[in-house]
């Protein structure tokens, strides 16, 4: 089992950040570089930190291993959940008219347009046009974008490394020499 957990922790720490360079799964538009490289460098830091602690890890109760892996095996599903949520905000597809990454607060034209479409984005696109759309949204300040992109990222490496220190405290803590 203790190589499981090891193995584990070892594909999470690195699979991901590949697909997602590959693919760009579940990334805003043009981002998908930029959180496959923080997944990866993320996934390794989480490893190095747990194989700097092994001897406090390996020292812990079973029961305390259990719980603490617990904790954050439920903390990735809430913050899947919170990734999931802000993506769904953001990202908007509009099935015929393109894809508009929305800052998480919108203000200007972009306010104006969203609100005289019934509130929703996706309306806003319909009704509008992507490149109207996207237009109001460049003319926001530079830092609504910014900011939604840092929140988003540091939601979505989260995800990823609470499964990887899952993972691995539960592979050293079973592991008697690495």
């Amino acid at each position: 089992m203790k190589r499981l957990f090891l193995a584990l922790a070892g594909i999470v720490s690195t699979i991901p950040g590949i697909t997602v360079w590959q693919s760009g799964l579940g990334t805003p538009p043009d981002k998908s570089l930029l959180f496959g490289g923080v997944v990866e460098a993320f996934g390794a830091l989480s490893l190095m930190l747990l194989w700097v602690n092994r001897t406090k890890i390996r020292s812990l109760t079973k029961s305390r291993v259990t719980k603490l892996s617990a904790c954050l095996i439920l903390l990735c599903f809430v913050l899947l959940s919170v990734y999931v949520w802000l993506f769904g905000l953001t990202v908007v597809k509009h099935d015929f008219r393109g894809t508009a990454y929305y800052p998480l607060w919108t203000s200007g034209d972009l306010v104006t347009m969203v609100k005289s479409a019934d509130n929703s984005r996706y309306t806003a696109i319909e009704k509008y046009g992507i490149d109207e759309v996207n237009e109001a949204i460049h003319k926001m300040p530079n830092s609504s974008l910014a900011i939604t992109t840092i929140i988003l990222l540091l939601v979505y490496q989260a995800v990823f490394s609470t499964l990887i220190v899952a993972f691995g405290i539960l592979g050293i803590h079973e592991e008697s020499e690495l």
